[in-house]
């Protein structure tokens, strides 16, 4: 059996399940089993199965006066996250434009999901420099100024488990050991902001200022990436004042205040 072949099922079972999530509208809020086989042309056992499968995830819950079902709060759940991801992309976009405006570099608004960083967004400059960056785009936490920000306001568990699954996922070539880089991330939360130079990949430096929602936890990070020879060591503390200053306007901009 080819091995794509054993995964065929599963790809099967998934995309039906997302089918059925999507039979629920405004208009018909609740569905039963047979409705349901219907629409999708697939067997009542089929669709049973999935249902269980759903309603024990959250993602639906089945009517108290019928056997009917509707959407679970799982699914408000995820909702939540989408929106809030929305409302930063939102009121970061400005502020990012000015910030690559004012330091000629590429800007980033990024969140930590696992151990890795997301990029929300990103302003290149009007003469953009090829590097590991982009909308949508993941890299390791550790390895980057954003990702090394935000973890410096996080636990010390889940940072240990972060930094010691990104050494079995990429490699602790250039990584400083666990000492050192809690040192490091605690230098972070003294100084404001982080620095990442040559460790994504040669020729790159980052800086990242974090970024804090309403209740004063730190939630993203706006950075700046551009070439190390046009961001030399001298350069450094200029260019982090004004990333704090731009991080600081989007905290603001969502419920932080000091």
């Amino acid at each position: 059996m080819k091995p794509d072949a054993a995964k065929t099922p599963l790809i099967h079972s998934v995309k039906n399940g997302l089918r059925i999530i999507r039979l629920f509208t405004l208009d018909r809020p609740e569905i039963g089993i047979t409705e349901i086989s219907q629409a999708l042309d697939l067997p009542k056992s089929t669709v049973h199965r999935l249902v269980l499968e759903l309603q024990q995830e959250g993602y639906l819950d089945k009517c108290a006066d019928s056997s009917r079902y509707k959407l679970g709060l799982s699914l408000l759940t995820l909702s939540g996250v989408i929106i809030t991801h929305m409302e930063i992309i939102r009121e970061a976009k400005p502020v990012l434009e000015e910030l690559t405006r004012k330091l000629g570099e590429a800007s980033h608004i990024a969140i930590l999901e696992d151990m890795e960083i997301i990029y929300l967004h990103k302003i290149d400059p009007p003469q953009p420099v090829p590097l590991l960056s982009s909308i949508g785009r993941s890299n390791p936490a550790v390895r980057t100024s954003a990702g090394k920000c935000i973890l410096a306001y996080q636990s010390k568990h889940l940072v240990r488990k972060i930094y010691e699954n990104s050494i079995r996922a990429y490699s602790a070539d250039g990584l400083p050991d666990w000492n050192r880089f809690l040192s490091e991330l605690k230098a972070i939360t003294d100084q404001g902001y982080a620095v990442a130079i040559d460790q994504l990949h040669i020729g790159a430096t980052s800086i990242g200022a974090p970024v804090k929602d309403y209740t004063g936890q730190v939630i993203a990070a706006v950075s700046v990436v551009g070439p190390t020879d046009r961001i030399p060591a001298d350069r450094i503390p200029l260019i982090a004042e004004a990333i704090s200053k731009a991080a600081a306007v989007v905290s603001e901009k969502l419920g932080y205040y000091d």
